[in-house]
């Protein structure tokens, strides 16, 4: 049985969060005389990024902070500017250029998410696949990561991003409304059109869609890749939509459990900054003190 007095606190999160990105986004940035048209496009963006930065930090572990960077491994990879980098602080060294831009290495990242408002096919996509090289990016490092954090049940295990979800980040798209037909057995030829040349195990983990739903994937050929995380065993939520025309709040509440248990038990790793340095052609020289003289 739910307990009421969370089950109203959650739910009243999700009317501050909803109201905010729809009805007072629209009133303060949207010009009425100009047909729809953003006032000011830019800042209606970072204003977007705002009001679900203060949403989500309620559904996640306090130890996790949240920001926007770009996100880098050892290999020399870099991704697209991220709207919302969950990380955990403690364990990422502060790298920022003089102009304040944040870098996140790969190890230490749990979640990565974009933020649109009403998002068409061409934009969906660039955002899913923009997604999809982050978790890529993880995938690339070599299997022999050292965690810092790491489920417990997870000790017999090896590292394998593409394998285990909880060794992965938990990538999301979070938007008001999908412009484009996205339903039934539609889905499955859309997003397979869509991730063309994508590995299963890099799609994304979950897209919310205030009026429209929430929908995960799962990869057919690897159960344990599936999404929702389930801790007492894998759901089949391949094409799944969780939507209920009886429950408003159902799509949110699912997609902010769903965060919250894969930012506890996500993996995180030790950021090695020997890995990310340049030492040039030559080895580096290590310092050895000179032996002593018998003299």
């Amino acid at each position: 049985m739910a307990n009421e007095i969370i089950d109203e606190l959650i739910e009243e999160r999700i009317d501050i969060f909803r109201s905010a990105f729809t009805v007072r986004a629209k009133t303060l940035f949207y010009d009425d005389d100009k047909q729809n048209k953003l006032r000011h496009p830019g800042e209606f963006g970072t204003y977007r990024e705002a009001i679900v930065h203060d949403f989500l930090h309620s559904f996640l572990p306090q130890r996790l902070a949240i920001d926007t960077g770009f996100i880098v491994n050892a290999l020399g990879e870099v991704s697209k500017q991220i709207d919302l980098v969950i990380y955990d602080p403690s364990l990422t060294p502060p790298l920022e250029s003089q102009n304040r831009q944040r870098f996140f290495p790969i190890e230490t990242v749990i979640a990565a998410g974009e933020v649109k408002s009403d998002v068409r096919r061409e934009e969906f996509k660039k955002g899913l696949i923009r997604l999809a090289k982050v978790k890529a990016m993880r995938s690339a490092m070599p299997n022999e990561l050292s965690a810092a954090v790491r489920w417990y049940r997870l000790e017999k295990s090896e590292y394998n991003p593409d394998k285990i979800s909880l060794d992965q980040v938990f990538t999301f798209l979070i938007c008001n409304s999908i412009d484009f037909p996205l339903r039934g057995d539609i889905i499955s030829s859309t997003l397979n059109e869509i991730y063309e040349s994508v590995d299963y195990a890099h799609r994304h983990s979950a897209v919310l869609s205030l009026e429209n739903g929430l929908f995960f994937y799962i990869d057919p050929d690897n159960e344990t890749c599936s999404f929702p995380i389930s801790m007492t065993g894998i759901e089949n939520n391949r094409n799944y939509w969780v939507h209920s025309p009886d429950n408003e709040y159902a799509h949110f509440k699912r997609f902010c459990s769903d965060l919250f248990m894969h930012a506890a038990h996500c993996t995180v790793g030790y950021v090695n900054l020997l890995k990310y340095a340049n030492f040039g052609k030559d080895k580096m020289n290590h310092w050895v003190e000179k032996p002593k003289s018998n003299e």
